[in-house]
């Protein structure tokens, strides 16, 4: 570089944000750009499909285009989209890049997050967490606070959120470690820890019936059946324990999990209620029943419910059924069969409600919630290292290549494993079965998988969100996710793979969540096609 354009990279220098002042000091193309030096068109192609996802970065390729008399942003962005040209990484900015998978009609490298990103330090992050819960708990409507797996949601709530008297709900081992965890540090507060309801100790008939009525939010209905079998200890003592919380004071915090949320608001309409992650399984239920609910179906395809000729089988079913929103029938080809899968939207008021997570999404928590007060801690600093080896591991090719696992295994003997359940050892998480577990904690581990959804699911949910799907069909195609540009199998209609592509996502998140990458000095490598942000991209 020459001194004249050299003294005019130190005056740019003094007055930069920290990702643009990173890039300056290690990325060549973008002092080439910032400084007016003639870049290629493989070179020009680089930046814009990397730049474009930084604030200010689509404008700055815009004018250099200008002012060397180059085509417009659309000519290049059209060759992108006929994928005429693939990005190269740049080693000495790794944030720059932009991923492509390792597939032998693209070019492979080493590359890491297409996105480029400020990151906050853990101290930052923490300030900034505490500060938009604050806003959050002085505020009355719905707040979703969307912060990384371990950035210390739990410990915030112990710390500057417990006053007066707390209700624990139980949920896995929510209940007993929060409890002992708030104990210590607050041992003058009262503390309510409810009981599961006893299904188990009523009639089948009646506790099937139970359960259909708390599945739609319904707990008048099942307290009353309940009520019914009083002379039952273990069903008095839970219907006293719902009596004797439902009676305190206005200054109550609830703490729980997203599998409760129903159930909480039900019986506390105005409390302010804390959960601990995405209840959007809770409010868009989903259900499955080999019995055939009535006559006239359709087959494999998502269609709103025909509340006519319902067979008089199964009560707890019917009652499910001819309340829900959409449907799902195909016949099970091993019993020929028909298998019925349905979907009911709960009418539940989320007023007063903070809702914390690592994975939810803000498009779609905003159609169920038009008002919703979304928030995010933004990208932090992680003190370990993510990984990620660009391949297929689905379901069909781990069955297919039976060696996939056996050999990272052998690579990592040391390593924790996350994987399917078929393939998983007796004392391993699973996908499906990896949140909230903190075993894991600071041991490195390896992810082998894409845990890809029931498109069954997928569909009823967004018919749910956005409405019937004209196109339900599936390919393999080029995403543009989060920044991130590469193939994905997953399907053609927009709501429908946003859907998709947010259900994978939050499986993988919380998986390479477990061992704390953020606060442990440790690694984890994840070993799938779907691509992920702040990982280390290694084709």
């Amino acid at each position: 570089m020459n001194k004249e354009l050299l003294a005019k990279y130190e005056l740019l220098k003094r007055n930069m944000t920290p990702h643009k002042w990173e890039l300056l000091e290690h990325c060549a193309l973008y002092v080439s750009l910032t400084v007016g030096e003639d870049l290629t068109d493989p070179e020009i192609m680089h930046l814009l499909s990397n730049l474009r996802v930084m604030k200010g970065g689509l404008s700055k390729i815009i004018n250099y285009l200008k002012s060397k008399n180059k085509p417009l942003v659309k000519t290049y962005g059209s060759d992108m989209a006929k994928e005429v040209y693939y990005c190269t990484g740049c080693p000495r900015f790794s944030s720059c890049t932009v991923i492509v998978s390792n597939l032998p009609d693209m070019v492979t490298s080493t590359y890491t997050q297409a996105r480029v990103h400020h990151r906050l330090t853990r101290e930052q992050m923490e300030i900034n967490l505490a500060l938009i819960t604050d806003r959050a708990y002085e505020g009355t409507g719905t707040y979703v606070i969307k912060a990384p797996v371990g950035s210390g949601k739990t410990r915030l709530i112990v710390d500057h959120l417990m006053q007066g008297q707390v209700i624990l709900f139980p949920t896995h081992a929510l209940k007993n470690e929060f409890y002992q965890l708030a104990k210590a540090k607050h041992p003058e507060l009262n503390y309510y820890l409810t009981e599961q309801a006893p299904l188990d100790a009523i009639p089948e008939l009646s506790a099937k019936v139970v359960k259909a009525a708390f599945n739609l939010s319904d707990y008048s209905k099942g307290c009353f059946i309940l009520s019914q079998y009083r002379d039952i200890p273990r069903v008095e003592n839970y219907l006293k324990s719902l009596d004797q919380v439902k009676k305190i004071g206005d200054n109550t915090i609830i703490i729980s999990t997203h599998c409760k949320l129903a159930h909480l608001r039900a019986l506390y309409p105005h409390r302010k209620i804390i959960i601990d992650e995405d209840p959007i399984n809770e409010i868009i239920k989903i259900y499955k029943s080999k019995t055939a609910p009535f006559d006239n179906i359709v087959l494999d395809k998502v269609t709103p419910v025909n509340r006519m000729s319902i067979k008089p089988d199964d009560r707890a079913i019917h009652a499910l059924f001819k309340k829900s929103d959409y449907y799902y029938a195909s016949v099970n080809t091993a019993t020929d069969n028909t298998d019925f899968t349905f979907v009911k939207k709960l009418d539940i008021d989320l007023n007063n409600t903070i809702i914390f997570s690592a994975t939810i999404s803000a498009n779609i928590w905003k159609e169920l919630v038009p008002n919703l007060n979304h928030m995010e801690v933004g990208h932090v600093q992680t003190k370990g290292k993510l990984f990620q080896h660009v391949m297929n591991t689905s379901r069909a090719q781990m069955k297919n290549d039976t060696d996939i696992l056996p050999s990272l295994r052998e690579k990592f003997p040391d390593h924790e494993v996350c994987t399917f359940k078929p393939y998983a050892e007796d004392d391993q998480i699973y996908f499906g079965n990896n949140r909230g577990y903190d075993l894991l904690r600071g041991k490195d581990m390896i992810v082998v998988g894409t845990p890809y959804p029931s498109p069954i699911s997928t569909r009823l949910i967004s018919a749910i969100i956005h409405g019937l799907a004209e196109d339900e069909s599936i390919c393999y195609q080029t995403v543009l996710h989060n920044g991130n540009i590469f193939k994905f199998t997953t399907f053609n209609d927009t709501p429908l793979r946003e859907v998709h592509l947010w259900q994978v996502e939050s499986e993988l998140i919380q998986a390479i969540g477990r061992n704390r990458l953020l606060r442990e000095d440790c690694e984890t490598h994840v070993y799938t096609d779907f691509i992920l942000a702040d990982s280390i991209i290694i084709t």
